[in-house]
């Protein structure tokens, strides 16, 4: 019996919380003095023979609901066939704004890109349920862009993230040196899925295909394909056809990459595509020069609104950084209301119906 109580309690696994990374002392008793009218109702002080701090015995935090251009209300929620959810469309320089991250909707089911910080209770406010979220896609390791996904790993348990192995490795890297978590506890809250560059995979009955942007760090854009539909996210990338002519003819830039940078698949349906300074950002006068068709299917994102071209883009209604934080963008109609059996569940498809190894780590 002995030897049974010592292998049983050899699978229980410590669960990590705040307090393992974070250090919080707490002022002794006989340090801490309420003051009355003399420093303001409901202050503290705290003192060890001279007085180190005053501070409010109550504090309280912003409402993120107010961070962004729209009060919420929870709605019961219908995903499109085929669609996109934008939950922010800024930068990560804009404290009025939340980060450019959105779900994508593929035959019903959600794929979460780049969620901005507390994305889950920006969801939860939408209407929409956690359930047909599926996966979080990764297009890079800048803090704008990756730091809601380590908020969701440690938040959430099973979360599959979809990203190159390249990126992922990065990602835990970072967050193991700023939260002094061991690279071995924070791949075991979530899993990976590796993305094929230039490949097209199988997803959620759709398609999807990984492709390199142009940026100061490892960074994927990427294009999904569905019922004959297509939406096109650039990423973070410097999209300018005369700079990288001129950078493959100095050597700098191979002939293969310069074309595959020249080959966005502007003929996408719906095309999400970066704009800010160069040279990591791509110049607004490059997507001004685009033909007018493509300028109809084009939604800028990572910019403010106080920054939003006016001319000649005024002829693109609502379409330059005027998306919220519940704007639905549908590309396919349901067919039919999404399946709700007893269980209250949603008949699922597979995540990959051709599935790269799970957890296959690289070096």
């Amino acid at each position: 019996m002995g030897g049974a109580d010592d292998a049983s309690k050899k699978k229980v696994k410590h669960r990590r919380s705040v307090s393992d990374v974070q250090e919080f002392p707490s002022a002794p008793t006989r340090t801490l003095k309420r003051r009355g009218s003399a420093l303001g109702a409901d202050m503290l002080q705290f003192a060890e023979g001279e007085v180190l701090a005053r501070v409010p015995d109550s504090v309280e935090l912003p409402n993120f609901r107010t961070f962004g251009l729209l009060d919420i209300r929870p709605v019961p929620f219908v995903p499109p066939a085929f669609g996109v959810t934008f939950l922010g469309t800024s930068h990560g320089f804009d404290p009025k704004s939340s980060t450019t991250g959105f779900v994508v909707w593929i035959n019903g089911v959600g794929m979460l890109v780049d969620p901005p910080p507390n994305s889950g209770p920006m969801l939860e406010l939408m209407g929409i349920p956690p359930r047909i979220i599926r996966n979080v896609l990764v297009t890079h390791c800048h803090a704008d862009h990756d730091a809601g996904t380590m908020q969701k790993i440690m938040l959430d348990e099973n979360v599959t993230v979809v990203t190159t192995p390249t990126i992922v490795n990065s990602f835990l890297r970072k967050y193991s040196a700023l939260t002094d978590i061991p690279i071995p506890d924070i791949k075991k809250r979530f899993i990976f899925r590796s993305a094929r560059v230039g490949q097209w995979m199988d997803l959620f009955g759709g398609e999807i295909r990984v492709f390199y942007a142009f940026h100061t760090i490892p960074c994927v854009g990427f294009e999904v394909r569905f019922g004959g539909k297509s939406v096109v996210y650039s990423a973070d990338t410097f999209y300018d056809p005369k700079a990288i002519t001129e950078l493959c003819e100095k050597g700098i830039l191979t002939r293969k990459r310069a074309e595959a940078l020249l080959d966005f698949p502007f003929d996408a349906d719906l095309i999400l595509h970066e704009c800010g300074v160069p040279p990591i950002h791509t110049p607004l006068k490059c997507l001004e020069e685009l033909d007018d068709d493509v300028k109809s299917r084009l939604f800028l994102v990572h910019v403010t609104a106080s920054s939003s071209p006016r001319a000649p883009f005024s002829r693109w209604p609502g379409r330059v950084s005027k998306t919220r934080w519940s704007s639905t963008r549908t590309i396919a109609s349901p067919r039919s209301p999404p399946p709700s059996p007893s269980s209250g569940g949603y008949a699922m498809p597979p995540l990959f119906a051709t599935s790269p190894s799970p957890n296959s780590w690289s070096s």
